[in-house]
């Protein structure tokens, strides 16, 4: 889980992107992003900046996560997986 949405309080779209280059997980959650109908105390930029910026996927919207341990394939592309918010 990562915090996306910069402004101060949290990893920028950048800041992200280069810890993601760092330790290449398999699975990026990102959290902290401008979402309709949530207030934070600094506006937080929007989950697209972070797409923009990271050149990955955003496409993949799940109601809920479950991990399971996968092979050690390290040729596997990370995947960025959004939940919805209800």
């Amino acid at each position: 889980v990562l915090p996306v949405g910069g402004n101060g309080f949290t990893l920028d779209p950048v800041g992200a992107s280069s810890i993601i280059k760092k330790v290449e997980p398999d699975v990026v959650v990102p959290s902290q992003y401008d979402i309709k109908g949530f207030t934070y105390e600094v506006p937080a930029q929007g989950l697209e900046e972070f797409g923009k910026v990271s050149s990955l996927n955003l496409e993949d919207v799940q109601d809920s996560l479950k991990l399971v341990r996968a092979s050690e394939d390290s040729s596997v592309q990370t995947r960025v997986i959004v939940l919805n918010v209800k």
